[in-house]
Order: C-alpha cells, then sequence, then structure tokens
C-alpha cells in the first residue's frame, strides 16, 4: 500500500481545505487502486491533513492529475501553503476504526539508514504491545519513505482525553527502551473530520 499525504497550512481559513476536499471525495473513488482517505484538521497551528492511500505507487502516481485542480483550488480558497509527500505505509494496526471526531496524534519521524529495519520494527512491535492495551485506542498507521529515512506514525483515539493518556503513557515506554538510530520530531494533534478507510 501507498500513501499521499497533503499538509495545508494557513491561516484562520483553514477550514475551508477540508470543505472543497470533502467533495474531492467523489473523484477519490473513481480513480483505479483507490483504497481510501482520511482528512483532519489542527486548529491550534493552522493545519489541515488529508491521506489518501492506493494500492500501488503506480496508481498513486496516476492518480496526481485528476486532484491537481483541487489541491489548487485549495490553496486558493484558504490561503494555505501546501506540502505534498509520498509514502509506502510500513504497517497498519487496528483495534477498531475511528470515526469523524477521533483525536488523532501525527509524529514525524528520520531513521538513520544503517539501523532502518530495527527502527521500523520497534515502531511496529515494541511500541505497539502496550498501546493495544491503552483504553480509547483506535489505530495505528506507519508511512515511510525508505529513499530519505523519513516517516510520519499516525495514532488514532476514541478522543482527547484518551490520545493524552497514551502519550504519557508511550513517552514512558520510550524513556526506557529508545530505539537507536530513530528520531521523532514534530507532533501534530488532528481532530478527524473524514475517515473512509477500509
Amino acid at each position: 500500500m501507498h500513501a499521499r499525504l497533503l499538509t495545508f497550512t494557513g491561516n484562520d481559513r483553514i477550514d475551508d481545505v477540508l470543505f472543497l476536499w470533502e467533495a474531492t471525495v467523489v473523484i477519490l473513488r473513481a480513480q483505479e487502486g483507490f483504497r481510501g482517505v482520511a482528512a483532519g484538521i489542527d486548529r491550534k497551528a493552522q493545519t489541515a491533513t488529508i491521506l489518501s492511500l492506493w494500492a500501488s505507487e503506480a496508481d498513486l502516481v496516476a492518480s496526481d492529475a485528476a486532484l491537481l485542480e483541487r489541491r489548487e483550488a485549495a490553496m486558493v480558497r484558504s490561503g494555505a501553503t501546501m506540502q505534498v509527500e509520498q509514502f509506502e505505509q510500513v504497517s497498519e494496526v487496528s483495534a477498531k476504526a475511528p470515526t469523524a471526531g477521533s483525536a488523532l496524534m501525527l509524529t514525524r519521524f528520520t531513521v538513520t539508514p544503517s539501523v532502518m529495519e530495527d527502527a521500523l520494527r520497534y515502531l511496529e512491535k515494541d511500541l505497539l504491545s502496550g498501546l493495544l492495551a491503552q483504553p480509547g485506542f483506535c489505530a495505528m498507521r506507519t508511512l515511510f519513505d525508505r529513499r530519505t529515512g523519513r516517516g510520519v506514525t499516525g495514532l488514532s483515539w476514541d478522543d482527547p482525553g484518551a490520545m493524552e493518556a497514551g502519550e504519557t503513557m508511550l513517552r514512558r515506554q520510550m524513556a526506557t527502551a529508545a530505539a537507536p538510530g530513530l528520531r521523532l520530531d514534530d507532533s501534530h494533534r488532528i481532530e478527524i473530520t473524514v475517515f473512509e478507510i477500509g
């Protein structure tokens, strides 16, 4: 599975991005290899995030032209800037599907190439063991670009309270068993507004 991650950074009109993109779901569904979409907003940071999943990298690339006009319209309407990233989905674990209104903690990370596989295994297994027992945990999805060593992990929860408790547990776990060569970068707390991933 492959993923396109769009991040719009703007101003107090950032909600306009999602208004336009909710109408774009119809276009997404018509594309070959489309496997789902999720979107959310971080009003404090004035960012909107849209994730689309594709059966193959070829399907992802082929869909780009059909969506270009919508992306540009979202930028014009909201006054936002846009970052487009492509990743491979390297892991997914779901206790239950998040819904609109669920909380998402999106964390970027960087991995030293020489320990790439060990670091990914740590994210996929060691961290996950504690998460599954946490009240309110929904799902964990890890995206990675093997060419650059950059990735994104998304942890979804029933609500912000469950997310805060889960983050506290994760910090304790990582303090005692951190993975060499893995650097966690910035995190965003996002309210999920659209979730259509089977």
